[in-house]
């Protein structure tokens, strides 16, 4: 446990209730649109490092956590009180909470400023302390928690149910199944990113044993392994064959390819148009493609030197411009090695067919008795790579450790950082109480551009309420108040 960890407080969560959403129609706003272009790294190319806050070592953001930790006031809680009293008054479906419904008058341009600062431009971590979970029931809680994410951005379904307030929580399920979703049991979760920009995890209930959350830089190991380990950090740009565990977009297949590491270009066009989004946030749209972060609202964090930069590549490109444009290379990391290694359970080629899909059999043409669908076998540089990126991710000189208490909301950006918890469980109980809610969101400006391959994985890339997310056919988003709904 973190020195900072020690000091948080426990308490238990409220009662249960049950919820079901109801269609959200989430108006977009102006946000910048995407046109990233990838570097064509190869094995002649030099890896550029990446500089700025987004790079940091767990021991160093433990010297001052004030910098990333927030405690909720007495007026912020008064505040969600009393927009949880008009809600119930009017009736509202949580997921028909907005900023127009949810009112935040205090608390809610501190959750923009926390996203913009902190997450979008910052370290991509902050954790929230207070929130008032153990007099609150269910109903209030789950509210409460969407409420302060609509201030933040667009909600994403999380699964194939269309869950857009998701619950951790041990269902029993077997983690050894390379179908099953590691969130639905007590095992440990290897470091992964979510799919979706930002992840927001607000803890009910803790385990007596385990579940701590761990959390890295993914420039910090980036850079490192560039440096040291420059054959694993190539090959880690290169794609992996990914499992989707059955949650299968239309038109789409069961595994896709994809880099751990995506190092590219972006540019921003100072001809640009202000606009408002759904929350009332001020935007940009450029006239040709932006950076990561809006060229509109933006300058003071610029300035201070927030953006991850390359220290190479940018130079002459940018000589090559107009003086109104700039090039920015970005490094966007996308991972998650238990669903590489259900692809090779269930997909690579020579792989038992009792470990694949529903049928227990590979995808195949039953006139040709042979699989349509299958991976290659991992190489020993590939798994090599692997195994070096999850060693420094383990490692405590990159991961911050936090033990995440009743009342604690850990907010993530997922292009710039890795999570990961340990197994859990509670004394003389088959199945352990811990309980968080979770929520992915799209930023409602300031999104990132994101290179064309994160489409398989985010699908439509421009920022909006369509951007990240499992999206599946006949999927019917909703809130539920109880695991496993």
């Amino acid at each position: 446990m973190s020195a900072s960890a020690s000091a948080f407080a426990s308490s238990p969560f409220g009662a249960r209730a049950t919820s079901r959403r109801r269609s959200r129609s989430a108006k977009p706003g102006e946000v910048p649109t995407t046109k990233a272009v990838s570097t064509g790294l190869n094995a002649t190319e030099s890896l550029p490092l990446i500089h700025g806050r987004c790079v940091w070592r767990g021991p160093e953001l433990l010297v001052n956590p004030s910098a990333w930790t927030t405690v909720l006031t007495k007026s912020d809680i008064a505040e969600l009180e009393s927009a949880l009293r008009d809600a119930k008054r009017a009736n509202l479906d949580i997921a028909e909470l907005t900023q127009t419904n949810f009112k935040l008058p205090t608390l809610g341009p501190k959750l923009v400023a926390m996203t913009s600062t902190n997450l979008l431009n910052g370290e991509g971590l902050h954790l929230m302390k207070g929130l008032p979970v153990e007099r609150w029931d269910m109903w209030s809680i789950c509210a409460a928690f969407f409420g302060m994410g609509a201030y933040i951005g667009w909600h994403c379904p999380q699964n194939a149910k269309g869950h857009v307030l998701g619950h951790v929580k041990d269902l029993g399920n077997d983690p050894h199944d390379p179908a099953t979703r590691t969130y639905t049991t007590s095992a440990a979760q290897p470091f992964h990113t979510d799919s979706a920009d930002i992840v927001g995890l607000l803890c009910l209930k803790n385990s007596t044993q385990g579940g701590e959350s761990q959390v890295v830089s993914t420039a910090a190991v980036y850079n490192e392994l560039v440096t040291k380990n420059r054959e694993a950090a190539l090959a880690l740009t290169k794609p992996f064959p990914v499992d989707r565990k059955g949650e299968i977009p239309r038109g789409k297949l069961p595994t896709y390819d994809m880099p751990v590491f995506h190092v590219y270009h972006t540019r921003a066009s100072g001809n640009t148009e202000s606009g408002t989004s759904e929350g009332g946030s001020t935007a940009s749209r450029t006239a040709e493609s932006s950076t990561a972060s809006s060229t509109a609202g933006n300058t003071e964090s610029r300035t201070a030197g927030t953006d991850e930069r390359s220290t190479a590549g940018t130079t002459e490109s940018s000589s090559k411009k107009s003086t109104s444009q700039k090039s920015t290379t970005l490094l966007s990391g996308i991972y998650d090695r238990n669903f590489i290694n259900a692809a090779q359970t269930r997909w690579a080629r020579g792989a038992s067919a009792t470990q694949n899909g529903d049928s227990s059999e590979p995808t195949r043409d039953e006139s040709e008795s042979k699989p349509t669908h299958s991976v290659p076998r991992l190489t020993p540089q590939q798994t090599a790579a692997l195994d070096a990126l999850d060693e420094l991710c383990d490692s405590k000189e990159f991961r911050v450790d936090m033990r995440l208490e009743p009342g604690d909301i850990q907010w993530l950006h997922n292009h710039t950082t890795l999570h990961a918890r340990s197994a859990y469980s509670c004394v003389g109980k088959e199945m352990s109480e811990r309980h968080l809610l979770r929520l992915w969101l799209t930023p409602f400006s300031n999104a990132r551009e994101l290179p064309p391959m994160f489409a398989e994985r985010f699908g439509d890339l421009t920022p909006g309420p369509t951007r990240g997310g499992i999206r599946v056919d006949g999927q019917k988003p909703y809130c539920a108040l109880e695991p496993g709904a």
